[in-house]
């Protein structure tokens, strides 16, 4: 069975129509930003992701240690973590640029945010800058902090050893402390 045959007005239209969304998507998720690329501007999500730091080798302990400079020190000193030396100089040290992220805009439209991943938004306050945090709490979950450590509806909330391993920060080594004493 054939069905009626079209006409020249109907194939322009559809056409039309069909290079009206193609446009709308290209510009949508392509131009205006699928994959947006975006440099971390503070450190407040530090060791996982670092914004605007000064790398810096502690001159009591030779350790390596970064700074965040993302705000303009009071004192151009700074506290090395592994030793606690407050005399490290931050004048004429460099300014390392904050990581570089790709943000991926289509993620939750496949599945929703999990517990301790990294993401992206815009706050309700500053609409025109991207934040970059941890999610904690999902959706019709009661969040608490309590001594440092955070409780889900009451439960102390656990990370399994591959998230700890993935957002741990290494403050001190056994290995660094022979090399320091010659051992």
């Amino acid at each position: 069975m054939v069905g009626p045959p079209r006409t020249r007005f109907r194939t322009v239209l559809e056409g039309l129509i069909g290079l009206t969304i193609g446009g709308l998507v290209v510009r949508t998720y392509l131009v205006a930003g699928m994959v947006v690329p975006f440099e971390v501007a503070s450190g407040s999500m530090a060791e996982t992701l670092l914004g605007p730091h000064y790398r810096l080798i502690c001159t009591r302990c030779s350790g390596e240690f970064v700074c965040g400079a993302d705000d303009p020190p009071a004192v151009a000193l700074a506290v090395c973590p592994r030793c606690g030396w407050k005399g490290n100089d931050l004048a004429g040290q460099p300014v390392v640029p904050g990581d570089g992220v790709l943000i991926v805009r289509g993620t939750y439209w496949i599945r929703s945010p999990r517990r301790w991943e990294v993401i992206a938004f815009r706050p309700a306050d500053t609409p025109r800058r991207l934040a970059v945090k941890r999610v904690v709490g999902l959706p019709g979950e009661t969040v608490q902090i309590r001594q440092g450590d955070v409780y889900i509806n009451g439960t102390l909330a656990r990370k399994s050893l591959s998230q700890q391993l993935a957002v741990c920060q290494l403050i001190y080594s056994a290995a660094d402390e022979a090399a320091m004493h010659g051992g």
